[in-house]
């Protein structure tokens, strides 16, 4: 009867135990596990800046297939229009100073020059997103998509506060797979001060 109490007692204690040190455990595990993915997001974004910083090269016959196999998306563009702005925006140094006269840009002009700008600056361009996010992660492919987003906007003449902190979070909400350039036109044309204009309008 003793030796059965001992044992009761025994297993309660290790009962208590259990029930004290697994939510200890499975916290720190939490806390590593998001500290991780915080590290992953910041090293992609430095990563990405450093590109970004720096005029990008891009040879004459890559952007010309790039123009060939995009222009099917974009109709409204011709093929000068589309290399003046893949130029324009691969420098760090372009500004559109007639973006002032508030008309914006258009739907197909923006989402060509994010899908180019991702193109030039993501391993393997476009089609390289599912790579991107299986070696640094989701949250860390989105903050680096949402880094080139930004760039764009930037070098096209239309960011503003408010495109900032729209393109910040963008790609919680679009599928980053497919048309992700048009994706974020058409998410940002939606919001943005004249709504579904076919314009992007940072501002009233």
């Amino acid at each position: 009867m003793k030796k059965v109490k001992q044992l009761i007692i025994a297993m309660i204690a290790s009962l208590l135990l259990i029930v004290n040190t697994v939510p200890s455990i499975v916290y720190a595990s939490e806390v590593t596990r998001i500290s991780q993915k915080h590290q992953a997001v910041n090293e992609a974004i430095n990563e990405i800046d450093i590109i970004l910083d720096n005029p990008i090269y891009v040879s004459e016959n890559e952007l010309n297939s790039r123009i060939q196999e995009a222009k099917v998306r974009y109709p409204n563009l011709s093929e000068e229009r589309m290399k003046e702005l893949a130029y324009q925006t691969l420098s760090p140094y372009s500004f559109r100073a007639s973006v002032w006269d508030g008309q914006g840009v258009t739907l197909d002009e923006f989402a060509w020059v994010v899908e180019n700008l991702i193109a030039a600056t993501i391993s393997g361009g476009i089609g390289g997103i599912g790579n991107l996010v299986k070696q640094k992660g989701l949250a860390a492919a989105k903050a680096t998509l949402s880094r080139v987003a930004k760039n764009a906007a930037m070098r096209i003449g239309v960011y503003s506060a408010w495109l900032a902190g729209t393109l910040e979070r963008v790609f919680d909400y679009i599928n980053i797979f497919y048309n992700v350039g048009y994706a974020v036109a058409q998410w940002v044309d939606a919001r943005d001060f004249h709504p579904n204009n076919g314009r992007i309008n940072a501002w009233a």
